[in-house]
């Protein structure tokens, strides 16, 4: 009987421990609110996406072959 006690308060602690964990997509979305509400991260994308673009479509802007 106290081995039966002891696995079922294991298995709800198990439970506990697993729903107090947040999820991945509300993690992501935590992060990103607290980047975009900082004016200077958001500057810092803006100018690494726009350095992104340049290398990505940098073949199809030259008039000429490297």
């Amino acid at each position: 009987m106290r081995e039966e006690m002891m696995s079922e308060q294991t298995a709800s602690v198990k439970v506990k421990e697993k729903s107090a964990q947040p999820n991945r997509f509300s993690r992501m979305r935590e992060t990103l609110s607290v980047l975009l509400t900082s004016k200077t991260a958001v500057v810092g994308l803006i100018i690494v996406l726009f350095w992104v673009f340049v290398a990505i479509f940098a073949p199809y802007m030259t008039s000429y072959t490297p």
